[in-house]
Order: C-alpha cells, then sequence, then structure tokens
C-alpha cells in the first residue's frame, strides 16, 4: 500500500509568549525564545505578544529569520499610568503593581485572537506576575526570570498562606486553594 503525502500540510506546533514589560523580564524571556526557535526549528511556530512600544525589544529576533513573530496588541489604558507608558521602565518602582493591573485588560482582546486564529497556540509561556493568562483556554507554563530558590520560597509561601488548619467536631479540615479535603482527627 502507497499512502500519497502530496497534499500532506506539515502541522506545526504553535506556542505564545508573552513577557511581562521589564527588561529584567523580557531579556531573559525572549532568550528562551530563541532557544525554543533553534531547537524547534520549521516544527515550532512562536508567536510573542508586545504592546507597540515594546516592539523594538523584539526586533532582533524577528530580524534572526526563525519562525518568530509578533502580535501586538494596544496597550490597554489604564487611570494610574500615563498614556504613552507601556513598560515598566518609565515608571516609578511604586508604578510595578498598577502594570500588572493594567496588562489584565489585554485577557479580552488575546482571547479573542486565540478563538479567532486559524492555528490557535497549543500553549502559552508567560511571566509569573501575568498570572491571569491561566484563564486562556490554553495550558500555561509560568516563566520566572529569578533564581530557583527564590521560586521555591515565594511557592511555599504562598501555599502557606492558603492553608488553613481548623478542628470541628472530631474532624481535621484543611483547605488549600480551594481544595477540600477532610479527614478524621487522629486524637
Amino acid at each position: 500500500m502507497t499512502v500519497n503525502t502530496e497534499n500532506i500540510i506539515p502541522t506545526r506546533t504553535h506556542v505564545l509568549i508573552f513577557p511581562f514589560p521589564a527588561q529584567g523580564h523580557m531579556i531573559p524571556l525572549f532568550d528562551l525564545t530563541h532557544r525554543l526557535a533553534l531547537r524547534g526549528g520549521s516544527a515550532l511556530k512562536i508567536t510573542v505578544l508586545v504592546t507597540p512600544k515594546n516592539l523594538p525589544f523584539l526586533s532582533p529576533l524577528l530580524s534572526a529569520d526563525l519562525n518568530i513573530e509578533a502580535l501586538t496588541l494596544p496597550f490597554p489604558s489604564h487611570p494610574s499610568i500615563p498614556s504613552g507608558v507601556e513598560n515598566v521602565q518609565d515608571l516609578p518602582p511604586s508604578g510595578f503593581p498598577t502594570m500588572i493591573h493594567a496588562l489584565g485588560g489585554l485577557h479580552a482582546p488575546l482571547l479573542s485572537w486565540i478563538s479567532s486564529h486559524p492555528s490557535p497556540p497549543v500553549a502559552i509561556v508567560s511571566d509569573f506576575f501575568l498570572g491571569w493568562t491561566q484563564h486562556l483556554g490554553i495550558p500555561r507554563v509560568e516563566f520566572s526570570p529569578s533564581a530557583a530558590v527564590t521560586c521555591c520560597i515565594l511557592n511555599d509561601l504562598q501555599l502557606s498562606r492558603h492553608r488553613i488548619l481548623f478542628r470541628d467536631s472530631g474532624q481535621t479540615s484543611s483547605i488549600l486553594n480551594d481544595l477540600h479535603v477532610s479527614r478524621q482527627a487522629d486524637d
């Protein structure tokens, strides 16, 4: 039996990259993006989401003749961020949380792009400050430019904050990130 392979279109895995707009976050994620593109070759298509004023930071990757393209979405307006500011470097240190909040305004446009794309991404690699990207209907890989030990400490602190132990009627209940586990107390 012979199989005609003339009309078979090779499938490429499509991954979306979304950096937090700060040089200490963008540069390491762009380095990872470059390595992924080199390793993935023609089997991997990478789209990097940036806002217009952050597009120049992506230019070296776009000109490297790799399977990387830009998705440029307008920066969402926010009352605490001056017009034209799209990068943390243009804000005082106190503006960092505001930038995180403002970028949440990209949820609807990004979800629309994903749902209307002819070959939508199978996963997103996004900065750890962009936690809302886990709600886009595709798997999320969290990227952190921090050292591994820092990530472990932050994760442990977050888990500890959400862990509540209490005794009620001879049962110990543990609530951990909305997961309810109940067991008989070992008294």
